[in-house]
């Protein structure tokens, strides 16, 4: 997706881990207040939201929602908004957070570029990029998993059992599961993200920028960010070809799967402070 406006944008690209067409879990949102990329966390129960998995509905609500926010609005009291639209959306169609089970739930991070207070604002596990420095935020569960899920492919390799259907991703799951409930919570594993419950808005990260600097949102599809869409996707490619099972320099919680272009959904957003 390439988008061309009289702002600031200098590159914006999405593309979902099936490739064009497939569902997606990122949503990029450009407006005179915002800036953002917003990844809608892997669903991990089946219940379906007006017809889509719950990553792509809660990503285009957070969109729809962020529209809406007025630009001069801190961190905190933007990221509380989005939070009770999730909640809103839940109330209106007779449901509630207490009453979902956790893998039902809707769950999204976000990153977010404030125009009028040039800050970057983040929130859950995307990325970004200023100042030739990288910003990454991987969840302590998520790391124990993803080296779960190594350990399980490379037994079931070295017993010559089939790797595909993943049966790291199989073993994983029901600790997945499990994991969602210490979203938000202040325990060792706990991790925030939006999803209509109780959340810890004053925990968002900022990180003021200066005009003329360049700054590189992006979702956590992309390993590593470069200043440029090109080098960020170059590095992404190079990296699936020599670890296409993500359980080396890749490792993660999920792989390539046959078909798929990559292991995730992946969103970049670039521009210049103005």
């Amino acid at each position: 997706m390439s988008i061309n406006t009289p702002m600031i944008i200098k590159e914006a690209f999405l593309l979902p881990k099936g490739g064009e067409g497939s569902s997606c879990g990122d949503r990029i949102h450009i407006s005179d207040g915002f800036i953002a990329v917003i990844d809608g966390a892997t669903p991990k129960g089946d219940r379906l939201w007006d017809g889509m998995r719950g990553d792509s509905f809660v990503a285009e609500l957070l969109k729809n929602a962020l529209s809406e926010m007025p630009g001069e609005l801190c961190a905190a009291d933007v990221i509380a908004r989005l939070n009770s639209f999730v909640r809103k959306e839940y109330h209106r169609r007779g449901l509630s957070f207490e009453a979902l089970a956790p893998e039902e739930r809707l769950q999204a991070s976000i990153v977010i570029y404030s125009v009028a207070r040039r800050e970057i604002w983040s929130f859950g596990d995307c990325q970004y990029r200023t100042g030739g420095k990288n910003y990454t935020f991987t969840r302590k569960g998520d790391a124990l998993f993803a080296d779960l899920r190594a350990f399980v492919l490379y037994v079931a390799k070295s017993e010559g059992h089939p790797t595909e259907p993943d049966p790291g991703r199989e073993a994983i799951l029901p600790f997945l599961k499990q994991y969602l409930r210490f979203a938000n919570s202040d325990s060792e594993f706990g991790y925030d993200v939006i999803n209509g419950g109780e959340i810890h808005s004053d925990r968002v990260k900022i990180t003021p920028v200066r005009e003329g600097d360049l700054v590189v949102l992006a979702s956590d599809g992309y390993p590593c960010l470069f200043d440029t869409l090109a080098e960020s996707e170059s590095y992404l490619a190079k990296a699936l070809a020599e670890d296409p099972t993500c359980v080396g320099d890749l490792r993660s919680t999920k792989g390539l799967v046959e078909g798929n272009v990559s292991y995730d959904d992946r969103s970049f957003v670039s521009f210049i402070v103005s």
